[in-house]
């Protein structure tokens, strides 16, 4: 998949149990993947791998999810990534309400280059998560302009 200037949503989920996005580059976009995870079932596994995201602004990802998951970002890479707003430069990972969660995300071999927001989590945005792992992957000249979180902010 390949996606270039777009405005709005390029692709907005609702309700799933698996989502899976592969070697799809995303270029100069606006609120590119937005994903919003309400359903009533438990277990749910969304991945995203060997993923481009340049030059995207608001949240390049926006995963805001309700109940147990499991979201992996492996061999993705995010530059030039900007929000205007709060919170999450490239990525914004929170869940929709408050409770006991059992939430795991993973952020593997992935690159953060140059993104940037005006509050919280240049690079990344948490929200209250269980479980947050990073392994192997690269922070770099990422920026919070105005207050917190050059890289990654954990609420």
């Amino acid at each position: 998949m390949y996606l270039q200037n777009i405005k709005k949503l390029g692709i907005y989920v609702h309700e799933t149990n698996l989502l899976v996005i592969k070697r799809s580059n995303f270029e100069n976009c606006r609120e590119v993947l937005n994903i919003l995870l309400n359903t009533m079932s438990s277990n749910q596994l969304y991945r995203l791998e060997q993923c481009a995201f340049s030059k995207c602004s608001r949240q390049a990802q926006h995963f805001v999810y309700n109940l147990t998951v499991n979201i992996l970002f492996v061999d993705t890479v995010f530059t030039n990534c900007h929000h205007p707003g709060n919170e999450g430069g490239s990525l914004h990972v929170s869940p929709l309400s408050k409770g006991v969660f059992k939430d795991h995300v993973v952020i593997r071999n992935c690159s953060f280059f140059h993104s940037s927001v005006t509050n919280k989590g240049g690079a990344v945005f948490t929200g209250p998560i269980y479980c947050l792992t990073v392994i192997n992957s690269q922070f770099v000249r990422n920026k919070a302009q105005c207050r917190f979180g050059g890289a990654l902010y954990l609420k």
